[in-house]
């Protein structure tokens, strides 16, 4: 139950920013903290969440450099 409000939190505080015109920045680190605060709650601790964390973002560092690439790519031929 408590994972779906987290879920349901973050879709809104994401919507939120989209209708307010704000950037998506902020909703990723509100949804980082939800899920932060989240897995404290599961039990995990600090410093598992945190390694976890790292880890995910190893996992993905290739894949966002290829899109940070296609999007410096993309404003180039727009400019």
């Amino acid at each position: 139950m408590l994972g779906t409000i987290v879920i349901l939190s973050f879709i809104g505080i994401l919507i939120g920013c989209l209708a307010l015109d704000l950037s998506i920045v902020y909703a990723m680190a509100a949804g980082y903290l939800l899920f932060f605060f989240y897995s404290l709650s599961m039990g995990y601790t600090v410093r598992d969440t945190v390694q976890c964390s790292l880890s995910g973002m190893k996992t993905v560092k290739n894949l966002l450099v290829t899109f940070l690439l296609i999007g410096m790519l993309t404003a180039l031929w727009r400019a």
